[in-house]
């Protein structure tokens, strides 16, 4: 799990830096990923918070038609996991660092 966070915060790094738009459905699907690993490897809670959500958006997408905003939200939830996984590694550092 720790190389697919890697991967989905240099796949967000690169999609800012370069404004591409291949890195950025590239963290999208790492973010699924990220999210059906965590899923199917812990039970209770998670799964609950997931179906939930899951099928809320899909229920909203299915009233409006607007099957894209599928990728969009993918996309951009990758983004703030990128960001949080930044805080996690600058807290990491932080704490780790000699006074």
């Amino acid at each position: 799990m720790p190389l697919l966070v890697l991967a989905l915060w240099l796949s967000g790094a690169l999609s800012i830096l370069f404004n591409s738009a291949v890195a950025q459905h590239l963290a999208g699907a790492i973010a699924l990923l990220i999210v059906i690993f965590s899923c199917l490897t812990k039970a209770g809670l998670n799964r609950w918070i997931f179906g939930l959500l899951a099928s809320t958006a899909i229920g909203l997408i299915y009233h409006s038609q607007q099957w894209s905003a599928i990728a969009e939200g993918l996309e951009r939830a990758a983004m703030i996991s990128a960001f949080l996984a930044s805080l996690y590694v600058l807290r990491t550092v932080i704490q780790t660092a000699p006074n």
